[in-house]
Formats: structure tokens, sequence, C-alpha cells
């Protein structure tokens, strides 16, 4: 359960890391 509310977190956490590194290195 805990486990599952981690990943879910890891993911948006990228997700939003990911837009940030494009703009900035594209």
């Amino acid at each position: 359960m805990g486990f599952t509310t981690v990943i879910s977190f890891v993911f948006e956490v990228i997700d939003q890391s990911s837009l940030t590194w494009s703009t900035e290195f594209h």
C-alpha cells in the first residue's frame, strides 16, 4: 500500500522534472 503511494509520487515528480529538463536543456 505504502509502496504504491511512493511509486505514484515518484512518477509524478519524474513527469514534472522531465518537463523542466526539456525546457532547460532543449
